[in-house]
């Protein structure tokens, strides 16, 4: 009777046993199904060259309107709607009708409690239909209606936008910012809660320290999808999310990349140049991550620099999670447009920008709509914005 309970409890025992495998394995594969359902897969045969440019179907030029009071040498940003585009250089900001009309300047440098010290920043809100500048220099938050009227100044505790260079405003009324690499701040991201007045800080640069300067690895690293804002990190073959509804951040997509990416290790320790140290490890065979990111309803452009200097894209399709590597070049020949550098995207199109001159070379093109959109261009006029509607 003794063998036979024995023999009993040990039948149990490996059913339980074959019982708890069993279960360990679902939740295995349970935990790795989101990482496969993140991945977004590249599609570029290995044994061929990377295209030059993605397929566009429709494209438009936007001649921003050229007058003594709106030269602009280099945009840095733009931000746009229906009716109105907001275009940035170094410490100005300007807006235009969704024609190209100039409208006016959003304040000016200066002492004045209407006027910025430092245009660290700026960001619109739909809603209220306002623009705000963050200075940094006086720790303020200077509202303006879309048109340039001086609204409010909101105080802020000093260095709650110390590092910042990008900002947007979320649903649940924070500010998103993006921190430049600083040797004394490591956090790449913050969170401004207005109503608290106070920061939050994630995502470390760590193990990448720099020297005694300012560095952004992105001039573009936050892009609106829907009611969340997708960022991108230095080095990183991930896109992250914040979730307003959550006001927490989570993986959302992991990118199959051409080559390994650089190790964050192989930069060095409070590097002099970051630039150089991305060229050399390049020149050795390393990917050198995102620069950029742009979205559309349906699709996703991540920049990247090929050699440190060629500019590249990868191009994914949201709900097939699948794109293509390109690497862009320039030929004055071009019979079509070619895909000029990315600086935003809205709705269905992403946003290019082309000094005159550039689009003045091409000579070759076919298309007699561009061939006399672009026609009375000046090679002194200011940069055109293209619209790119891609296949």
């Amino acid at each position: 009777y003794r063998r036979q309970r024995q023999m009993c409890i040990r039948d149990r025992l490996k059913v339980i046993i074959v019982l708890l495998c069993a279960l360990f394995m679902m939740a295995c594969n349970s935990a790795k199904k989101p990482s496969n359902d993140m991945m977004v897969y590249n599609l570029n045969p290995s044994e061929e060259p990377l295209q030059e440019t993605p397929i566009y179907k429709h494209v438009e030029i936007i001649k921003l309107e050229t007058s003594p009071v709106s030269l602009i040498s280099n945009i840095n940003r733009i931000e746009m709607n229906d009716s109105i585009i907001f275009v940035s250089e170094f410490g100005k900001l300007y807006t235009f009708t969704r024609e190209g009309k100039f409208v006016s300047q959003i304040s000016r440098k200066g002492e004045g409690p209407e006027e910025y010290i430092v245009l660290s920043s700026f960001y619109i809100d739909n809603k209220k239909q306002q623009v705000t500048i963050i200075d940094n220099y006086k720790n303020v938050l200077i509202n303006y209606d879309f048109y340039g009227k001086y609204l409010s100044t909101v105080s802020v505790p000093a260095g709650s936008f110390q590092s910042c260079h990008y900002t947007f405003l979320t649903e649940d009324n924070q500010l998103l910012s993006h921190n430049m690499m600083d040797m004394n701040d490591t956090e790449a991201y913050s969170l401004f809660d207005m109503r608290k007045q106070r920061v939050k800080q994630y995502f470390s640069y760590q193990p990448i320290t720099v020297g005694n300067y300012m560095y952004p690895f992105s001039w573009h690293p936050m892009a609106r999808s829907g009611k969340d804002i997708d960022i991108i990190m230095p080095l990183c073959d991930t896109i992250y999310t914040y979730s307003a509804a959550t006001s927490s951040f989570e993986p959302k997509y992991i990118i199959e990349t051409p080559q390994k990416m650089i190790p964050k290790e192989k930069i060095r320790k409070n590097t002099p140049s970051y630039t150089e140290d991305i060229c050399k490890l390049s020149e050795q065979g390393f990917f050198t991550g995102f620069t950029g990111i742009f979205e559309t309803e349906a699709k996703i452009l991540l920049e990247y620099k090929d050699q440190g200097v060629v500019m590249g894209y990868f191009l994914f399709d949201k709900s097939s999670k699948a794109g293509h590597y390109y690497l862009t070049t320039w030929n004055e020949k071009y019979t079509t447009l070619p895909f000029f550098n990315t600086i935003y995207a809205y709705k269905n199109v992403f946003v290019g920008y082309a000094q005159p001159r550039d689009l003045l070379e091409l000579e070759n093109l076919q298309d007699e709509k561009i061939r006399e959109s672009i026609k009375d261009l000046e090679e002194d006029d200011n940069p055109c914005l293209i619209l790119y509607e891609l296949k």
